[in-house]
């Protein structure tokens, strides 16, 4: 430090080491501005760099996230068209129904088919000679069958169809009889029945003819 001041006392012209002193404070003081040292905003820079650099990638990461939860999981999620329709005829004391389930994957990737509980239920109203008062008729299962046994799967985009011919005994308060298709997804193996992907339709197939409905004294 010594030597220091003696070069400034060489430098400035100054007398002393009192002088030398304010000498190197204002030297000093000279070269440190208001932004700081050199080195200091270089460092201050570097930093800048790095907060904008993290910042763009977590605004990437964050849309690729986005992306991925709610468009391609949307697009590559199970979805399916369900629909059920059926034909009844009467004849020899037999109703002769035919039931026809279609189903289409519009989903982007193959559905799996759970076939214990992908079902079509028959169905019946219930004691209906016992209604007094309107009211909503309640229902009983005449048969359970199972679909689309042939096939484990369906396919992006193409439509499959099980059809049945079905003979129930005949019974003169039958007015109309319920069809219920129900198909369930075995994508997610591993989970337990009431986490499956489900889908429901219902058809109701009247057995009153055209006939039947016309009133011949109008």
């Amino acid at each position: 430090m010594s030597h220091l001041v003696d070069w400034i006392v060489d430098w400035a012209g100054v007398t002393d080491a009192t002088c030398a002193g304010l000498t190197l404070l204002w030297i000093l003081q000279e070269n440190t501005t208001q932004t700081g040292p050199q080195w200091l905003n270089n460092t201050q820079k570097v930093f800048d760099i790095i907060q904008k650099t993290v910042t763009a990638g977590a605004l990437i990461v964050g849309g690729i996230w986005a992306y991925y939860k709610f468009v391609r999981r949307r697009i590559f999620a199970s979805n399916l068209e369900l629909v059920i329709s059926g034909e009844a005829v009467r004849k020899s004391e037999l109703i002769h129904l035919v039931a026809t389930t279609s189903v289409k994957n519009i989903g982007a990737s193959k559905l799996e088919i759970y076939h214990p509980l992908t079902v079509l239920r028959i169905l019946a109203p219930k004691n209906p000679s016992s209604v007094r008062v309107a009211e909503i008729t309640e229902w009983t299962n005449l048969k359970t069958l199972r679909l689309f046994e042939d096939q484990t799967h369906f396919e992006p985009t193409e439509p499959a169809v099980d059809a049945h011919l079905v003979l129930v005994p005949e019974h003169d308060e039958y007015t109309a009889l319920k069809l219920e298709v129900i198909v369930v997804s075995d994508d997610k193996k591993e989970a337990p029945l009431e986490k499956k992907d489900a889908w429901v339709a219902v058809s109701i197939v009247s057995l009153i003819s055209e006939r039947d409905n016309k009133n011949s004294d109008i």
